[in-house]
């Protein structure tokens, strides 16, 4: 039987999450291919066949190592460095440079990568003394309109993006400052740019957060008067390929960052002459300065995907939703109202009860009783772990007298074969559960019950109704069930399928049906894209059912009976 392969790495766009998705197929095709017991040499030339020839147009050797180190580090795999030598023989566009590694014999990787560099540098240096005049800040190629030596903000074409860094560093006398390639920053973004006055003059600087220093182009910077005093000490600027560009020294200018900051900023001016191929250079603001005045803030981690997942679909996470039905409770023909003794809120409590019910008539969940009413409930109060509560209404004579709903619940039985040997699992938790359903105005007062702040009445199907489970499951069910590979167990709902693709496909179905019909979902019980799902006392994954052993510990772990009763 055939199986379709991954397609060939993209290294164009978000080059660390082609890989991802790429690496992700690449090992469903091992495991469906029946090659995932191969040796790590077959698999790795397997890698190498599929992940496709081509390295990135354009691209420096450096950079294409260091992501192709950074690729080879997530396999895994014994033989890491061989991987990584005839990836690079295979990789590199330049003709030259593969016929090079082709005729040695022995390739280690320390001598693929030496031929690279060296055969890179000496052709980047015949090119620039056939070209003498052109001297450039940085290196790298517009991803808008192709051209070299483009800045972001400085070319008419709006759309790119930069590649740079600048890292301060020293040689002797001298004070040199590096820019190196590592980084994407969407230039044109407002965000990343700040209007600044420095004395009368307002300037647009780059807030570049992989800058070390700030830099002004002389060519604004002669337009500053009075003209500042500048420290005439031998300053420079290294570019990422090592060519030096000379610098008129340092100054300390007076800036108003923003009408509440104005302090002296210190700046490296750029010599003319190293610029008149490139106009209108925007300045730049470094990393310390940035900081410093608050441009710009430390995010201190990288959202998750399923944190990505809940921040794309914030809608279908937040607020409390409701079922386009409402539910009308039905008595019986002979049904007696028989109101219950009032029970007394423990002191201890009493307090955060009372907030909890300003909470609940905040979100109109309860709301006075306007009317007398015969049907009267007590209420009962769980604390949480948190020490936060959940109320449910104790209506013991009110349940006796209503019409039961027949409506099937699903068994073990039933829903164990939809999630056996399953590879991506979701589960999703209905937020607030029951409080999705609105009762009808003919019926909520029959949920009624006294509190500190008076008698108030249940607007949403509360927790304690005897038909509020099946009621929930059908009403789930009625929105929800003809979505294939989805499986509902009153307010879960459990996504399994063989692949990445499918589950994709049916959590997209699920959220738009629910985006539809204001359902929503708990961001916080939120199990995204799982290699298994805990569910009822069970563990289900791709090789089968097993037993959840936080529940048999809990078993195991209680105390032997010490008398009779």
């Amino acid at each position: 039987m055939e199986y379709r392969t991954p397609h060939e790495l993209s290294f164009s766009g978000n080059v660390a999450q082609n890989w991802k998705e790429w690496y992700q197929q690449f090992n469903i095709y091992l495991i469906a291919s029946n090659k995932d017991e191969e040796n790590d040499i077959r698999k790795i030339n397997i890698l190498l066949n599929l992940i496709g020839p081509q390295g990135q147009e354009g691209q420096s050797f450096d950079e294409f190592l260091t992501e192709l180190k950074t690729l080879a580090a997530t396999c895994e795999y014994k033989e890491e460095d061989n991987m990584i030598r005839d990836r690079i023989v295979f990789g590199v566009k330049d003709p030259e440079i593969k016929d090079k590694l082709l005729t040695i014999s022995k390739l280690t990787i320390d001598k693929a990568e030496e031929i690279c560099k060296t055969t890179e540098a000496t052709k980047q240096e015949l090119q620039e003394m056939a070209t003498s005049s052109e001297v450039h800040m940085v290196k790298m190629k517009s991803t808008d309109n192709g051209k070299l030596n483009h800045f972001a903000l400085g070319c008419k074409n709006k759309n790119k993006e930069e590649e740079k860094e600048v890292h301060e560093t020293h040689y002797g006398e001298e004070e040199m400052f590096q820019i190196d390639t590592i980084y994407n920053v969407h230039q044109i973004n407002s965000s990343w740019t700040k209007t600044i006055r420095v004395i009368h003059k307002d300037i647009i600087f780059k807030l570049d957060s992989g800058s070390d220093v700030n830099i002004i182009p002389w060519e604004h910077f002669k337009e500053i008067k009075p003209q500042p005093q500048m420290r005439s000490n031998k300053y420079n600027v290294e570019s990422y390929r090592g060519h030096k560009i000379e610098s008129l020294g340092k100054c300390q200018i007076k800036c108003m960052i923003s009408p509440e900051c104005i302090d002296n900023v210190e700046f490296l001016i750029l010599k003319p002459s190293q610029l008149h191929k490139c106009k209108n250079i925007i300045p730049i603001l470094g990393l310390e300065s940035c900081v410093k005045y608050d441009l710009i803030k430390r995010v201190d981690m990288i959202c998750s995907e399923k944190e990505l997942f809940i921040k794309n679909n914030f809608d279908v996470f937040t607020g409390l939703g409701k079922f386009p039905d409402l539910y009308e409770i039905q008595l019986k023909d002979n049904a007696e109202p028989q109101p219950a003794p009032y029970r007394r809120v423990p002191h201890t409590v009493v307090d955060r009860f009372i907030i909890k019910l300003k909470e609940l008539l905040e979100k109109c969940i309860v709301s006075y009783v306007d009317k007398p009413t015969d049907w009267l409930n007590n209420i009962v109060i769980i604390e949480k772990p948190d020490k936060s509560l959940r109320l449910c209404l104790d209506p013991q004579h009110l349940n006796k007298n209503i019409v039961e709903e027949n409506y099937p619940i699903p068994t073990l039985d039933e829903i164990t074969p939809r999630l056996l040997n399953k590879k991506f699992y979701t589960v999703l938790d209905l937020k607030d559960g029951f409080w999705q359903i609105k009762l009808t105005n003919s019926c909520n007062n029959l949920c009624s019950f006294p509190s500190p702040l008076g008698t108030l009445k249940f607007n949403k199907l509360p927790f304690g109704i005897k038909t509020a489970p099946m009621v929930f499951q059908k009403y789930n069910i009625k929105y929800f069930g003809d979505i294939q590979g989805l499986t509902i167990y009153f307010d879960d709902f459990i996504i399994a399928a063989d692949n990445k693709e499918e589950h994709d496909k049916i959590l997209k179905q699920v959220i738009d049906q629910a985006r539809k019909y204001n359902i929503k979902f708990n961001q916080n019980k939120f199990q995204y894209c799982q290699n298994k799902v805990k569910f009822l006392g069970l563990i289900f994954d791709n090789k089968g059912m097993s037993i959840d052993t936080d529940r048999t510990e809990a078993i195991k772990s209680l105390k032997e009976p010490t008398s009779k009763k």
